[in-house]
């Protein structure tokens, strides 16, 4: 046993404060003390402090702590209805029912749950924390915010979120299920990162424009997932979607399989069924890499491609082996596009009805063609 613990406890017509718990020396514990002992000894270190403290409900009842032991007086259950708020230097609840069984080494909350760790804040219904690993799962309707002092990000609709610590203050955010997962961006464009030290840009998804939105949607009968690494001050080490995954910006519009953010080398892939639209050019490929440094997009595995080239003509390039569209820095674009070895790549100039200017803010409404690799090949060759 790490200690004792002390009780303070103060009662007001609105809320009774259970218990402010450290470890100190003191005699023999009640069995409604040795339950918050357990639960204390659980979720700190010797030297570090927890506060639980246990309101009631409006219509006066909770507010108290249940403990089931066995024969030998050993605690097998605690449980705590009411209104439980719950703060640890790693982890911050509050629910409406705490349940804690020492054999699980588990803590599950119940109703209108709140969690945060580090910058991440996270809602649902109901959560299980795992006491060895520190994992959080939420579940019921849960969303998650991050946010830090340039940017924040807030995803909802999955119908799972599952929060693993890491190393050096890195955590793992991982979504899964539900009919969309909805992420809103904010606050990116002025995050450039330092990719000369291998660093992230300063929290989010820097590079395409002050808000993005990516939806991730199942793709036939898989569900949607999303990854996100994040470091110790919210930058986006990584970002992984995959389903029907569609990217909104103000810098381009995008839709793929597979899409993935790396927050270190400043670069977006996507894989699969990829249509992209950015100025005047529209585009289909099954690849498509996105440099944001250089800000030099490169479309591979049989890319079609619609330029806009000036009023009332659209040239239409195919059979080709890749396509690259590079934004300069006075804000012109230029296109190359490179033909197969011992192949002849095809332009076709088509008349077209003129009508508004392209944007990259606006839904992209087409489907795209199914493109896919055939199963050999090496995304590490295209």
């Amino acid at each position: 046993m790490k200690g004792s613990i002390r009780l303070k406890i103060f009662r007001t017509s609105a809320l009774a404060i259970l218990s402010t718990i450290a470890l100190v020396g003191i005699p023999a514990l009640s069995p409604a003390q040795d339950g918050q002992e357990a639960l204390f000894n659980a979720l700190v270190e010797p030297g570090e402090t927890m506060r639980l403290s246990v309101g009631v409900f409006p219509d006066g009842t909770g507010g108290t702590m249940r403990n089931l032991l066995d024969s030998e007086g050993n605690l097998m259950r605690l449980e705590i209805p009411g209104l439980v708020r719950l703060r640890t230097p790693r982890i911050d609840l509050d629910c409406e029912y705490l349940l804690f069984e020492p054999e699980s080494n588990q803590l599950v909350a119940r109703g209108n749950v709140l969690v945060t760790q580090e910058q991440v804040r996270a809602t649902g219904q109901e959560l299980v924390y795992n006491l060895e690993t520190g994992a959080v799962v939420v579940t019921g309707a849960p969303e998650v915010l991050q946010q830090s002092e340039e940017s924040s990000a807030e995803f909802t609709g999955m119908e799972t979120l599952r929060i693993n610590p890491g190393e050096e203050g890195r955590m793992q955010v991982l979504m899964t299920g539900g009919e969309r997962i909805v992420g809103l961006m904010s606050g990116m464009a002025a995050n450039g990162g330092d990719t000369t030290t291998g660093s992230a840009p300063s929290g989010g998804m820097s590079g395409l424009g002050d808000d993005v939105r990516i939806t991730t949607r199942p793709k036939g009968s898989e569900p949607a997932h999303v990854l996100l690494n994040m470091a110790e001050q919210g930058e986006f080490e990584l970002f992984r979607a995959e389903g029907n995954v569609l990217l909104e910006s103000t810098q381009m519009n995008l839709r793929s399989d597979q899409f993935e953010y790396n927050g270190i080398d400043q670069s977006i892939e996507a894989l699969y069924n990829v249509f992209i639209r950015q100025d005047r050019v529209t585009a289909e490929a099954g690849r498509m890499v996105y440099d944001l440094v250089k800000d030099e997009i490169t479309l591979t595995v049989d890319p079609e491609i619609r330029e806009e080239r000036g009023p009332g003509t659209v040239a239409r390039i195919f059979d080709i082996a890749s396509y690259v569209i590079t934004r300069n820095p006075d804000g012109s674009v230029t296109t190359e596009s490179f033909a197969y070895p011992n192949k002849d790549s095809q332009m076709v100039y088509e008349s077209v009805e003129t009508t508004t200017p392209s944007t990259n803010n606006g839904p992209v409404d087409d489907e795209p063609r199914e493109i896919h690799l055939d199963d050999g090949e090496s995304l590490n060759n295209l």
